[in-house]
């Protein structure tokens, strides 16, 4: 089978596991983009 082929869903099943979401960080807070890194990414994106 190739790896396309998998499915969270599928493996789940055939593993006879079962999967639970979670908020891992709840108080994780969104930091702003340093000007540099927003350059960098626009000069990279130029194609």
């Amino acid at each position: 089978m190739a790896y396309s082929d998998f499915t969270l869903e599928k493996a789940a099943a055939v593993l006879g596991i079962t999967t639970q979401e979670a908020d891992l960080f709840p108080q994780l807070v969104p930091l702003p983009i340093p000007a540099w890194l927003d350059e960098t990414l626009k000069k990279r994106t130029q194609l």
